[in-house]
């Protein structure tokens, strides 16, 4: 696989281009040149369709994922082989131009087909996944709330989160087994094996994002900056029998930590 561009000759353009003017201006050309401006239009229908197959080639060799070359590759392949007979020997006045621009339009346009519906439904994947992390799994009142109410108000935030990930797997299959039939590749497949990996990989990252932005939002709730910041007021309360000096101790006490735990 390899970036492609157009060779259509320089100096092709410039007879082309100054035959134009001397026909318009009444005066005659050269019988060659005369024969060769007969196909301009030929010429500009095969330099557009090329541009559209470099375009679309180098399109997707520029954007590939690593995971998704190997999943390519066979259309590529095709392309290639295809391609070459351009690259090494044909040139414009070369006999059968129209059966190699046309086959190898429907190769470049089936391989990016492919590519285009992979990136498609990667990006639905990470849309859906970036929703899980929109909104912390913590909520508090402006007041501060007591120990009960406080551990009630995170049943709302952490419910809608742990739901919305249940059911946007559903989703993510249906993805990842729309790829898999439009690649028609078998479970076992290595090159499926490790895309499917890939996928796995962005839902384990997905959920450390999750924890992520919960405890950053946690942090920001404590940090003394944040809160003369924001003008925090505290998120709890503590209350507590004044008797014997006795007062609020964590349960259980942080001296009571075996040291051998890292």
């Amino acid at each position: 696989m390899s970036l492609e561009k157009v060779n259509f000759a320089p100096e092709l353009v410039r007879l082309l281009r100054e035959a134009k003017y001397f026909l318009s201006l009444g005066l005659e050309i050269p019988e060659t040149a005369a024969a060769l401006y007969a196909k301009a239009d030929t010429f500009r229908i095969w330099t557009e369709t090329m541009n559209m197959v470099v375009l679309l080639n180098n399109e997707m060799l520029d954007n590939m994922l690593h995971v998704e070359k190997p999943l390519l590759r066979p259309y590529m392949d095709r392309f290639n082989t295809a391609v070459e007979p351009g690259v090494v020997s044909l040139c414009w006045e070369s006999e059968g131009i129209d059966a190699f621009v046309k086959n190898i339009l429907e190769l470049v346009r089936a391989a990016y087909s492919i590519y285009s519906d992979l990136k498609h439904n990667l990006k639905r994947a990470r849309d859906v996944i970036n929703q899980w992390s929109e909104s912390p799994m913590l909520e508090r009142k402006r007041v501060p709330a007591d120990i009960k109410e406080f551990m009630q108000m995170q049943k709302n935030p952490q419910t809608k989160i742990y739901g919305l990930v249940k059911d946007s797997s559903k989703d993510l299959q249906a993805l990842l087994k729309a790829n898999g039939q439009m690649l028609k590749l078998g479970n076992s497949d290595p090159t499926w094996m490790s895309y499917v990996n890939f996928t796995n990989n962005l839902v384990v990252s997905g959920l450390g994002q999750v924890v992520s932005v919960s405890l950053q939002y946690l942090f920001d709730q404590v940090d003394r900056d944040s809160i003369r910041e924001k003008d925090l007021q505290p998120m709890f309360e503590v209350q507590y029998l004044p008797l014997c000096n006795i007062f609020p101790i964590f349960d259980k006490s942080l001296e009571a930590v075996d040291e051998t735990c890292v």
